[in-house]
């Protein structure tokens, strides 16, 4: 027998695990076993994996459970998505088991508002903005602002409470449902070059969002 778990619903940029099991119920040892699994458009395989996982046991023993687990990563596209899993012996397909998970937005958002270039000598102020659009507070936000081009070694934010250079955190208790956060930094220069930056948010228990 073949049976599959997967999650009812995750956040867009969050991760699922997969729970298939098989069992030989038979007083009979099984050979040549193969365990096939299939991710569907929505969902993207670790990046050490293709779409499709094959797994294999070169014998089954009678009344044995055996079990496996495979993570895999939603994408941006929100929508239900269904995965496949197969079980062959001796490459006869024994049985299928079909489960969907559905792919929700992530419950907040950020934005982040920067200069694209700066001069030797600027100065600018970059602006962050997480918003909670659910009927449920968030909690236990982490915020991290990083000028992701270390080239320009020269670039600072403050305020930086004491930690000067071009990566800072801030921590968010609670964001209450339909409720924003703000956070003003100055970004200076000493060096000229294109700014790049990064904005990341990470909920507990849920999915990071990126920009």
């Amino acid at each position: 027998t073949l049976e599959m778990e997967c999650p009812p619903r995750v956040y867009a940029g969050g991760r699922c695990v997969f729970s298939i099991s098989v069992s030989n119920p038979s007083d009979n040892a099984v050979e040549n076993v193969r365990l096939k699994h299939q991710l569907p458009p929505g969902l993207a395989p670790l990046p050490d994996e293709d779409r499709e996982r094959v797994w294999r046991r070169a014998r089954l023993e009678p009344h044995e459970t055996w079990e496996v687990e495979r993570t895999a990563s939603a994408g941006s596209a929100v929508g239900t998505f269904q995965s496949t899993a197969a079980l062959l012996v001796d490459n006869r397909p024994e049985a299928f088991q079909t489960c969907q998970t559905q792919v929700d937005p992530p419950p907040v958002a950020v934005v982040l508002t920067c200069p694209p270039t700066m001069s030797d000598g600027d100065s600018a102020t970059a602006e962050i903005v997480v918003s909670n659009s659910t009927s449920e507070a968030a909690e236990d936000l982490s915020v991290t602002l990083e000028l992701s081009d270390r080239r320009l070694a020269a670039l600072e934010l403050s305020p930086n409470r004491g930690d000067r250079g071009i990566k800072q955190s801030w921590v968010i208790d609670r964001l209450d449902p339909n409720q924003s956060w703000r956070q003003r930094v100055t970004i200076s220069a000493s060096a000229p070059g294109r700014l790049q930056s990064c904005a990341q948010i990470r909920v507990r228990s849920a999915p990071e969002s990126v920009l």
